[in-house]
């Protein structure tokens, strides 16, 4: 049965783009805060991302094609950015446990690396996807969408590639007991570690869009076209 207390990402996206005020932030929010409450992995980060751009897009169906646009891109905004974040936190945690002298199975390890790899073309999908699906103008918006995610996801990139980094080079355990004792951590990584983290991530996310300005350009909120 599913835990009513944690947040409907796509109730929450659908009420974050009827309201319209700060949807980029509010967004990049609600990933880190479903992330956080889920535990989940980077492997469940494509669902979540279409949960969240399926509610966005329920949310602006009578608005204008024009302004649909503008809205969707600013939900596709922060979605990079959420998992930029999450990206961050699991690439913090891989430190941690280094630092811990813990090691992880090396299947486990792999994995992590390939579900990081394919993370870029998985949320360019979940976005066109979605869009395409949608019951509004957002549809005939979808292969505009795509590009915008990709052009979008290079914020992300740089997390993405850290977090990379310190899954290559963390120590690994041979299959047996103690490689099942690591096993699935790697991939719930950023969901446990921005459950520990608590407080530290409105700090975070903070930091992240204060540095998100500088490039949001003509997708900023003051701008509709």
């Amino acid at each position: 049965m599913p835990d009513t207390n944690h947040t409907n990402p796509a109730e929450a996206a659908e009420s974050i783009v009827n309201e319209g005020q700060n949807i980029r932030d509010r967004v990049r929010e609600l990933v880190v805060r479903a992330v956080r409450e889920r535990g989940i992995g980077i492997d469940e980060l494509r669902d979540l991302a279409r949960e969240v751009f399926e509610g966005a897009t329920n949310g602006i169906k009578d608005a204008l094609p024009d302004e649909q646009q503008s809205v969707l891109r600013r939900v596709v905004d922060g979605l990079s950015d959420g998992l930029a974040v999450a990206a961050n936190a699991t690439k913090l945690a891989f430190e941690e446990a280094r630092d811990r002298g813990q090691a992880f199975a090396e299947d486990d390890i792999q994995q992590t690396i390939d579900d990081l790899k394919s993370l870029e073309e998985c949320f360019v999908e979940s976005v066109a996807g979605a869009a395409g699906k949608a019951k509004s103008g957002a549809r005939q918006q979808a292969g505009e969408l795509a590009t915008h995610a990709r052009r979008a996801f290079g914020a992300a990139r740089p997390a993405i590639e850290q977090a990379l980094r310190a899954a290559a080079k963390h120590p690994v355990t041979l299959a047996g007991e103690a490689g099942r004792t690591g096993a699935g951590v790697t991939r719930k990584a950023a969901g446990s570690l921005l459950q520990a983290m608590g407080g530290l991530l409105d700090a975070a996310g903070q930091l992240l869009a204060e540095s998100g300005d500088a490039v949001k350009g003509d997708d900023s909120e003051e701008t509709s076209s």
